[in-house]
This record gives C-alpha cells, structure tokens and sequence, in this order.
C-alpha cells in the first residue's frame, strides 16, 4: 500500500497527506495494518496457543528484531510498516497479561486500571513531547530526537511509574484471610441445596482451578431442574463470557482438555438457546459439563 502510494504521490511523508488520493491511501494502510495485526493475533492467541505472556515476549522480540534489522540497513518504509503491525498483537498481548485474572496467568489488574495505567502513560509522553516541541520547535527529520535517546528513556520510566503508583491499591489495614475458591457444594448450599461437606477444588489437570466455572453450572443446573429454562438461558451468559476472558490463559495450559470443556459449553449453550428449548437435553447438556468440570477439579 504504501510503495503504490510512494509511486502515485512520489512521497511517503505524512504532512504530504493533503489531497483526497493521498488520505485515501493513508487510510487504506491503517486499514491494513490493523486487519495484519488483528490476524497475527488472533493466530498466536487462539491457533497457536501462545497465551498472552508468550504473546508479548514473541511480539516485542520481532520489534526488537526489526529494530536491530533496521539499524543494520534494512529499509526504512518496510521496517517501519513491519513494526507498526506488530504493535497491535503486542498491545493486545500486554493487555491481556495485565488484564487477566491470576489464575488465569495474567496479573489480575482488571480492564479499568490497566485503561488506565495506559492512559497515564500516554498523557505523560505526549506532554513531554508538547513541551519540547513549544520549547525548542518541531524537530527537522532526521536530526534526532530533541534531548536524546536517554532522555526518551527516562521519561517513558518516569511516566509507567508515576502512572503504577498513581494507581496502586489502597493498603487494606484490616487483617482478614482470604476466602478459599468456592466449591460445587458449598455453592449448591448458598442456592438452597442439601448442605455437604465442604469440597476444596485439587485440580487434576494443566488447566488449573475452574470452580469458578462450576458454580455458575451449578446455577444454571438448578434452575433447570426448576424448569426454568429463560433464568437458565440468561446465567448461562455469564459462562459464556467468563470462558471466553479465560480462553487466552487456558487454552495453552491443556488445548485438548479446553476443547473438550469448550465443546461441552456449546452443547449447553446450544440447549438453552434453541427456539424451543427442551428441558431434558439442557439438563443432560449441564450434567455432562459439570461433572467434567467437577472431574478436572477433584470434585466428587
């Protein structure tokens, strides 16, 4: 895209963007880069089973990569554009690390904090770039970065640092125990069940604690025994987002076991969400899921 534009513009400079045919190109490459990088992705997060952290250490390194490519004599235009695309399968990588729950493998920042660590980081860069700009007027290219490389360096720590502790957690002085992962049981008994005796969770497999998962199988089960298929097909919702937030810290653990459970969660997902929903196939769709949940969890 952009050596078609370079030869219908004969430049690639973006303060040339100043005509119709030359911001069309400008777009269609933004266009493009994205749909790349979206797709190599998607690729390494649910084709390959790279999971997040590999994704980002795999990302970063073909930057880096590019980078040394680069200074080594590599085109400008192409290693520019090469990195660009990477950056977006990076980013969504990062994301998910920080975003994801811990036993999951992520760091468990959750969306908001991570949006806004990010936003922090960004806020700060760009007024660094503001103030130099004001300061010392627009760089001509080619004549490096006003203040230097470290420089640069230092005001990307000084910003993801001011950005963390502006967002860390309030230190909690009220000395409690954490509360263990709520089990099959000891969920059925908050619902009304039959009290039994408390289960932990031992996980017998890579994919790790999933009593998350089963009690909201657990929820679903009952209201289908209830006969209340509509309650059982609006709770079955929050499975189907939880799983697939999970997917990229799962899959890679275990794929054949994930695909198994994933298939189950089609079949029950499939069952509430018919037209005309019967209620014996739900009920057989959620035995069959939970007892495997309940299976991969050490759960009898």
């Amino acid at each position: 895209m952009e050596a078609l534009n370079h030869y219908q513009a004969r430049t690639l400079a973006i303060t040339s963007i100043d005509t119709p045919r030359r911001e069309a190109f400008y777009w269609g490459a933004i266009l493009t880069t994205f749909a790349l990088g979206t797709a190599a992705g998607d690729l390494a997060t649910e084709e390959l089973n790279l999971g997040f952290r590999n994704g980002v250490l795999i990302f970063g390194g073909l930057i880096a990569a590019t980078w040394v490519a680069y200074r080594l004599g590599a085109g400008q235009v192409l290693t520019f554009w090469i990195a660009y695309v990477l950056t977006r399968p990076l980013g969504a990588s990062l994301g998910d690390l920080l975003t994801q729950d811990k036993d999951f493998g992520g760091l468990g920042l959750g969306a908001s904090v991570t949006s806004l660590l990010f936003f922090g980081t960004i806020v700060v860069l760009v007024t660094r770039e503001q103030v130099l700009a004001t300061r010392h007027g627009v760089a001509v290219k080619g004549a490096g970065p006003l203040g230097g490389y470290r420089q640069d360096y230092l005001w990307a720590v000084v910003a993801v640092a001011m950005a963390g502790w502006g967002l860390r957690p309030a230190a909690d002085t009220t000395p409690t125990a954490e509360p263990a992962p709520m089990t099959t049981a000891q969920a059925g008994a908050e619902h009304g069940a039959p009290a039994a005796l408390p289960q932990q969770a031992r996980p017998t497999t890579k994919l790790g604690n999933l009593s998350k998962f089963a009690v909201i199988v657990t929820d679903v089960k009952e209201k289908v025994a209830q006969n209340d298929l509509a309650g059982g097909k609006a709770r079955v919702k929050d499975l189907e987002v939880a799983w697939d937030d999970a997917e990229a810290g799962l899959k890679p653990r275990d794929s054949a076991r994930w695909h198994q459970l994933d298939d189950q969660i089609d079949a029950v997902l499939t069952a509430l969400r018919a037209s005309s929903p019967v209620r014996g196939d739900c009920a057989s769709a959620v035995d069959t899921l939970l007892a495997t949940l309940n299976q991969y969890d050490g759960v009898s």
